[in-house]
């Protein structure tokens, strides 16, 4: 009961209850979940994008070493 007394005593002071608290953290863990979700999301997308650059980069050297050389000159 004196615990109870002095909760409700530090609530009407303004001291933010524990239930507040950890609504708080919960809401934050949360956000922090859906953020590493959207993380992954793009790092697995930026992986993907670098390996098709990279094909095309080598597509494109191949090219230019198969044309026929000038030997003209």
């Amino acid at each position: 009961e004196e615990r109870v007394a002095r909760l409700e005593e530090k609530e009407i002071e303004g001291a933010t209850p524990q239930s507040v608290i950890n609504q708080d953290i919960l809401s934050t863990d949360t956000s922090v979940t859906i953020i590493n979700r959207q993380l992954i999301k793009e790092i697995k997308t930026n992986k993907q994008l670098k390996e098709s650059l990279t094909k095309m980069r080598v597509d494109e050297i191949q090219q230019l070493l198969s044309l026929p050389q000038n030997t003209s000159s």
